[in-house]
């Protein structure tokens, strides 16, 4: 969130709303006596992210990473599953926090140490996670060199925050939740809530891959690793318009009318299962169906399943084929 997105009046500032992630700040988020860095910092402190089961599988890994750095193992595996949410709470009740399983602005302060250059540890790999999900590509090697620091500055200098490079409370609750503006190609995909028109998208270059503006960065990125590793990604489907959803879902779903198919045939009972019109992920530009990815046992899904996270790529486990920003 860049300062100037700020609303200040004489004694308060408000916090715009990103969907599911940012929620109003405290009423102590006041002005007086403000500088830029000091503001930034209030505004980091008011940002009151959650990291849950919908969330970006870079920020449940590093969720993960953090867990078990503090004593409490669980899979670094992008999915917030039964192992985790009971990680978190053990977590918690240690930390004297409510042990609800879910990890809010409090957890995520006491999780996240400060982290800076010369560390050499688990904690600096999952910054360098969300690092790359924020538009960086470092390798997720747990040395914090100079690359990491540049990666943390510019996010910082993104976020309004006081650019020294150190990992502490404030940049931490940036580094999780939306995408900070700028980057990863094109801004924060967490605000992008419904179907977008083709101008908002962008095919990646060298592939038929179309992507909303906000993740074509890290797609881009994602086919380059991909190629260099031998595996080609192209796609069965990416963005799609209105009208190619709903007639996807006439011809999906069962139902004497087309009003009963298109809009309100429950998703489960298509085959293949397919969004109503106006929440598929595909009308978002925030999905992709990868070709050759017909089971978890090819050499695509593999590929996926390893490195798809550094690009905000997370796997419906029901469809090895279908790969979106949240996993929906």
């Amino acid at each position: 969130m860049a300062l100037g997105a700020l609303a200040l009046t004489a004694t308060t500032a408000a916090l715009p709303v990103t969907a599911g992630a940012v929620e109003v700040g405290p009423a102590d988020f006041t002005t007086s006596g403000f500088s830029a860095g000091s503001v930034a910092a209030q505004a980091a402190a008011a940002r009151s992210v959650y990291v849950n089961a919908d969330s970006n599988s870079a920020d449940i890994s590093a969720v993960q990473i953090l867990l078990t750095a503090a004593g409490h193992a669980t899979d670094v595996d992008g999915s917030y599953g039964p192992k985790t949410t009971a990680a978190v709470k053990a977590f918690q009740t240690k930390n004297g926090l409510e042990a609800d399983g879910k990890v809010g602005p409090k957890t995520i302060a006491k999780l996240g140490p400060k982290v800076k250059e010369g560390a050499e540890n688990s904690a600096t790999k999952a910054v360098q996670r969300l690092l790359n999900k924020n538009g960086a590509s470092l390798d997720v090697d747990g040395k914090f060199g100079p690359a990491t620091k540049g990666a943390v500055v510019d996010l910082q200098k993104r976020a309004g925050l006081s650019a020294d490079g150190v990992v502490g409370p404030d940049t931490w609750s940036y580094l999780f939740g939306p995408v900070v503006g700028g980057g990863g190609g094109g801004g924060d995909c967490g605000s992008v809530n419904g179907g977008v028109p083709q101008s908002a998208t962008k095919v990646v270059s060298g592939t038929n891959i179309r992507v909303h503006d906000c993740w074509d960065g890290e797609i881009a990125k994602m086919v380059a690793a991909a190629k260099a590793d031998g595996v080609t990604l192209t796609a069965n489907s990416s963005w799609r318009s209105p009208d190619e959803q709903k007639a996807l879902r006439n011809q999906n779903c069962p139902g004497a009318t087309y009003q009963i198919r298109v809009y309100e045939t429950p998703s489960s009972n298509c085959s293949p299962p397919t969004a109503k019109p106006g929440v598929s992920r595909h009308e978002r530009g925030l999905a992709i169906d990868f070709a050759n990815s017909s089971s978890h046992s090819t050499a695509v899904f593999k590929w996926l399943a390893a490195n798809g996270a550094k690009y905000g790529a997370k796997n419906l486990p029901s469809e090895p084929w279908h790969w979106s920003i949240d996993g929906h």
